[in-house]
């Protein structure tokens, strides 16, 4: 299945894994702040799964905890689809978001 990190100027998303897990499929990886500022309170990284059959769309946000002083800025993220097979997936998108959904 493809999978897409939208990166942008503020966090820099360095991989991303999907497998299948008990109830679902998770979608884990490392995610990089860029620059030493603080991120605004509610950001996160969103993961999407899109369905081969084109109707809905699996959403959920990822437990992610940049770090506020390291040198390299990069931490692991996790997020869980429920409800969804591996096999019926056609597309993952990950992004970073600045407020909650």
């Amino acid at each position: 299945m493809p999978i897409t990190a939208k990166t942008n100027a503020r966090v820099e998303i360095r991989s991303v894994y999907a497998y299948p897990a008990k109830d679902g499929v998770t979608v884990s990886g490392f995610a990089r702040r860029r620059g030493f500022g603080f991120l605004p309170s509610g950001s996160h990284l969103h993961v999407s799964a899109f369905r081969k059959d084109g109707n809905t769309v699996v959403e959920a946000d990822a437990s992610w905890h940049p770090p506020v002083r390291h040198r390299t800025l990069i931490s692991y993220y996790r997020a869980n689809l429920r409800g969804i097979e591996a096999g019926k997936i056609a597309r993952i998108d990950v992004e970073y978001r600045m407020v909650r959904d």
